[in-house]
């Protein structure tokens, strides 16, 4: 249908050509009541009260069905509908077996979205003999009504261009763009006034996500016909020359004792993630095995500058420190450690300055 070819298995392909992982995420659970405004009309013009093609009976299969009198929250309570969506969506599952399914909401449906997160999980186990490495992503809108079911555990929580005040000790995730989540000229990011954001943000919100036991799945907007702006491709590379430099701060880490301090205080929420960091801000992460402590400033204080971290303190974090460097400047730095905090003299230049990452290894 439509552009005659399988999209989502062309995506797949080429997902597993470059041994990445490959998600597929699903609005479907949420277009019932989305759509029902094409069985209305315009109210004015020309064409007022001219029914639209939704409320032709005949397009019922694309256009959707009509909803009954009060139907209109995110999750339809249409059974007939919950069940559209579960042979859909297991559709999807068994012909595309994707590593991360995500839901646009909450866990739909009840029972009938409860089965399909366990058939997914169940084919998933016995593709690898046993092991679950599958993830469905969903989001916690419990407050919000008739956003459907979360339940800790039963997947990764997922927060829409937001994150996280603190840690959270199970794992989680946030989603967000590097501009709107579709090539969208007129959409303005806030930190740069143009359709795209800085790799300075970039960076910034993945360290701080990060350091709250976060994932960032961060959508990279493509022209119409699949090609990139220059300005993308300047955003990428400059997000991997960083990442060349702090990568090991940031990959196969796990969350320190605190997440950080500073002046900055972030919210949790969905979209809540434009915030003013600066070389004030330090945000901590640790190696899997605990020997290496991260603390990343979100900025560069200055050339020579001395900088104090309270949470490094006399008594505070690792019981001793060997050494202090910082990734991407050869050579270990000056420091010292009193009750005030960890003290350290950083070089004459900075070697990347959205973020630098000091490296402390315990003795």
């Amino acid at each position: 249908m439509g552009p005659r070819r399988d999209v989502v298995g062309d995506w797949q392909k080429a997902a597993k050509q470059q041994g990445l992982k490959f998600g597929v995420s699903e609005h479907l659970g949420a277009s019932f009541t989305w759509w029902q405004p094409n069985k209305g009309s315009d109210t004015n013009g020309p064409l007022a009260g001219v029914p639209y093609d939704g409320a032709d009976a005949q397009w019922q299969d694309l256009y959707h069905w009509p909803a009954a009198p009060g139907d209109a929250a995110w999750y339809s309570t249409d059974a007939r509908w919950h069940q559209q969506w579960y042979k859909r969506i297991k559709g999807l599952v068994d012909q595309y077996r994707p590593d991360q399914l995500y839901s646009d909401g909450a866990l739909p449906f009840g029972e009938v979205g409860r089965s399909l997160v366990a058939h997914y999980y169940n084919a998933n186990q016995a593709a690898h003999g046993g092991k679950l490495e599958a993830l469905y992503c969903l989001k916690d809108w419990r407050t919000r009504a008739g956003h459907g079911d979360y339940v800790e555990g039963i997947g990764v929580q997922d927060v829409e261009r937001g994150g996280l005040a603190d840690i959270k000790p199970a794992p989680w995730q946030t989603d967000t763009s590097i501009g709107d989540w579709f090539y969208n000229q007129n959409w303005k990011a806030k930190d740069t006034g143009t359709m795209y954001r800085s790799p300075k943000w970039v960076i910034q919100t993945l360290v701080d996500v990060v350091s709250k036991n976060g994932n960032m799945l961060l959508n990279v907007v493509q022209r119409p016909d699949g090609s990139l702006d220059p300005q993308v491709e300047q955003l990428l590379a400059e997000v991997g020359a960083w990442m060349k430099i702090n990568g090991e701060a940031i990959f196969k880490t796990r969350p320190w004792l605190t997440s950080g301090e500073g002046a900055t205080q972030t919210e949790s929420g969905h979209f809540k993630e434009d915030f003013a960091f600066s070389a004030q801000d330090v945000r901590f992460t640790r190696s899997k095995d605990g020997k290496t402590v991260y603390a990343i400033l979100l900025g560069w204080p200055g050339d020579g500058a001395t900088i104090t971290i309270r949470s490094l303190a006399e008594g505070k974090g690792p019981q001793a420190i060997r050494s202090v460097k910082l990734l991407g400047s050869p050579g270990n730095l000056r420091w010292s450690r009193q009750a005030e905090g960890l003290t350290v003299t950083l070089p004459a230049t900075a070697p990347c300055p959205p973020a630098v990452a000091l490296k402390l290894a315990a003795r």
